[in-house]
This record gives structure tokens, sequence and C-alpha cells, in this order.
């Protein structure tokens, strides 16, 4: 028997036909009449989900997401996701890596990069990041609108990652050639050079070197040419900085300094859910060390979560932290799941100890004030009475979430220290005590600074808080 036509051309007539069809898959309107029999030989999925009767496309949200991924439902394609960043992983932060090279939906591959770019600077500390291949690296840095306090941060995400193996030098070229170093203070990216002494072996790199120094300096190129090179500005979107003001749970003033918004008065919806996968508009923020505020900046609603003196609470990954200060445990939220995420031993630790929590690169600043104990804690000078305590910043980082010392200070008050807050500006560690003293870590020079508030008279203390703007 003699087939006159090619295999190829039979499947697209019969495809084009659907004769003899007997499944039909729905596409919002759109029908597509097909045939059981070459699905499930071409797509394993399928194959799986009509042997077991249907059943399987109930538990194999991998597979169900290539499938809406594939024929491009959004959508579909969004909720895979967000079940299986939820469910199938006790990791707190998503792998970007393995993603953007997996979506093909431009829509959910849109969501994916405003994840990098909200994250960029605790992503590029994580494990994970040093994993990553050099053009998930390249599409990273390339990203516009990227939540970095200046360019310099990019210079040393690339250093990073360039460290991590020395055959990856030869990718360093192909880097910098990424940042955009007309955003660049000359003198800061001269004393980074200085610090390291093995791109004077790379040849390659020279040239690129030489024309960024140019452009940091001057701001445009005249004397080196170099091909690739990135001459412009990073974009970035319209900024804005605001401050929540909490008179009482039901009212909430968000405040914006750059006078273009005004104030913006909020109503409290009691039963605002969490964000779903790609809902840029609902945002959490940590207003206090036991209060959350969930915003939805579309609606102009608010949700606050409220516990006792028992936790703290932080941000990190876009994912809620809370520190339990009697078990000294920290935990995350992951859809409906409360994942356990690292225990303090607290060796110096009591009950009138008090604590506040900050992300910062990645991890997790857990800031501890104890009482130094002996004679009641009470130290006489001229008729006043002092109160010494000790200071103790820690840090947990994942995978592993490793404990480490990095810092203590002793601080001297005039009160007993009853409740600490604490957020990061840069580079510093910005702890306030009771209102009246600010103190300030900087990671860099290892040292601590005070700041004593002479002239506040209240007790309450609104936070300083940063956002782009989206869908106000």
């Amino acid at each position: 028997m003699e087939i006159q036509e090619d295999a190829s051309s039979l499947l697209l007539r019969a495809y084009k036909t659907g004769k003899w069809s007997d499944i039909t898959i729905m596409n919002g309107d759109k029908k597509y009449r097909v045939h059981k029999l070459i699905l499930s030989d071409v797509i394993p999925y399928f194959d799986r989900m009509f042997s077991s009767g249907l059943s399987e496309s109930t538990k194999n949200a991998v597979d169900l997401f290539h499938l809406a991924d594939y024929m491009n439902i959004p959508k579909l394609t969004a909720l895979c996701l967000d079940f299986l960043w939820n469910e199938s992983s006790d990791s707190p932060y998503i792998d970007v890596g393995h993603w953007i090279n997996q979506i093909a939906t431009e829509e959910v591959l849109k969501s994916i990069d405003q994840y990098i770019r909200s994250n960029f600077r605790d992503i590029v500390h994580t494990n994970s990041f040093l994993d990553y291949d050099v053009d998930t690296v390249t599409y990273m840095i390339n990203l516009d609108n990227l939540n970095i306090d200046n360019e310099m941060q990019i210079f040393d995400a690339i250093m990073r990652w360039i460290r991590k193996n020395v055959e990856r030098r030869s990718h360093l070229a192909k880097l910098l050639k990424k940042i955009h170093w007309t955003d660049i203070i000359g003198v800061q990216f001269m004393n980074r050079i200085d610090k390291l002494p093995w791109i004077e072996k790379c040849d390659e790199v020279r040239p690129v070197i030489v024309a960024a120094l140019e452009l940091s300096y001057f701001k445009s190129l005249k004397q080196i040419q170099v091909k690739d090179l990135n001459v412009n500005h990073r974009i970035s979107s319209n900024r804005f900085h605001y401050a929540i003001y909490r008179k009482t749970d039901a009212s909430i003033i968000v405040h914006n300094f750059n006078g273009k918004y005004g104030n913006i008065i909020f109503a409290e919806n009691r039963s605002l859910p969490t964000a779903n996968f790609g809902d840029s508009y609902i945002s959490e923020h940590n207003i206090d060390s036991d209060v959350v505020i969930r915003i939805d900046w579309k609606n102009k609603t608010y949700r606050l979560f409220k516990s006792s003196d028992g936790y703290c609470y932080t941000l990190l990954f876009e994912r809620l932290f809370q520190f339990n200060k009697t078990d000294r445990k920290i935990h995350f939220w992951k859809g409906g799941r409360l994942i356990e995420f690292a225990c303090f031993s607290g060796a110096n630790t009591s009950s009138q100890s008090n604590f506040t929590a900050t992300k910062h690169k990645g991890g997790i600043c857990l800031s501890s004030i104890n009482p130094i104990q002996g004679s009641n804690n009470q130290n006489y000078y001229q008729n006043n009475r002092e109160y010494k305590s000790q200071l103790t910043i820690t840090k947990f980082t994942p995978p592993g979430n490793k404990l480490k010392a990095v810092a203590s200070h002793e601080i001297v008050t005039k009160e007993p220290i009853k409740k600490l807050k604490s957020t990061i500006l840069h580079d510093l560690l910005v702890i306030f005590v009771d209102i009246l003293l600010i103190l300030s870590y900087d990671f860099q020079k290892n040292t601590f600074k005070e700041h004593k508030n002479t002239n506040m008279t209240g007790r309450n203390l609104f936070f300083l808080h940063f956002r782009w703007v989206t869908s106000i």
C-alpha cells in the first residue's frame, strides 16, 4: 500500500478538518477539535490524564502550567504558578533563573520581570543567583526600573556572580557593557576597582573599563569607543515617598512627600485578600513592630494585621515574616501555609528582652535589646537614674537559614526600653529605641552611631516607605 502524503501533511489536514476528532479543547470562545491519540502521544500530560480518567488534571499543576503557557492562557498560567510557588516549595523566594526560561506567555513573564525589579537587591544575595547562567544574569541587570539605590549595586552584583568561578571572568566584558555608566560616580568605581586586583589580568576587559571611566567622569564618550557599551541612563519610572499616619485602626492617611498626589485617604476593608500572582496593585508593609498593613492602591483600601507584643514582622521577597518572641522562631507565610524559617537561640535574652526585625540583602536582621544585669540595672550619676542595655544584631540568610552574629553595642537610657523599631536605609540599619534614641549601624564600616531626639515629646512615630507609582 502506497501513501501519497507525508505524515505531517496528514496530521495537519486532520487538525484543520476536525474529522474523527474525539475531544474538544476550549480557550475562551475558541474551540479546538483534536484527537486523543495524537495528543497523548505528543504530550505526556494528556497521556496520563486520559489514562486516569481525567483525574490527573487536578494534581499535576506542572503539566497544566506548561499546557496553559503553551496555549497562551495567561490567567490559567498565573493560577498554576501561584499554586506551584505556594505549595510545591518551602523556599521564601522564587527561583527566577528557572522560571524566566520556562514561561512563554508574555503577560505572565511581565509579572516575573516585576518580581525581579522589586526584589533585585535581595535576589542577587541568594545562593541561587550564584548558580544562574550568564544569560539569566544579563537578562536581570538589563531590566529598567530596578529597585536599586544606585548603579554601583549592579556592578557589585556582577562581581559577586563572577567570583563564584574563575572561568566566569570571560563573561565580564559582556556584563560590564550592560551597566549604565553615566549613572555612576567615577570615584566610587575607582574605589571598587582598586579592591579587585585580578581585573588587571583580564586584557579583554581593559577597553571596557577605560571607556567606563570616561563615561562615569565625563558622562560621554569621545576618546574611547567600545561597541555595545551602554551610554544612556537607566530608565526609572516615577516614584514617590510617602508616610503612613495611623491615628487609629480605622483612620489611615498616606502623605506623599513629592507633592504630586498629596494626601490619600484610605478606607478600611477587613476582608481584603492577599495578592495573587500578578496583582501589583496590592502590597504589604510593616508599619510598626506589631502591625502589618495590606494596601489596595487601586481601590484605596487597607487591612491591618495586628498581634500582641509577642510578635514582630518584616517583609522579604514579598513574603510576610513573623518573629515569635516567646519561642524565638521566625516563620513566613506562603499562601495559607506558615513555614518555619529559623530559630534564634538567644542565649543572652530574657523575658525583658525586646526585638525588632527587618530585611537586609536577602536575609532577616533580628535586633534585640537585653538589660544588663546587676544592681537592678540602675546606675546613679548626678542624681539621674540610668539603664544599661546590650543591643545585639543577628542575621539569618537562606538557604539553610544560617545564623550569623553581626554586631553588638552597649547603650544607656533614662528609662527602661519597652519597644524597638527598625528599617534599612541604603546600607545602614536604623533602629528606633523608644523614639528618643536612634541608633544606626553601618554594615560596611562595622560601626554604630547614636542620634538622640531631644526635641521629640510624643511617643508616636510613622515610618517612611518607598513605592513605585503603578496603579494610583
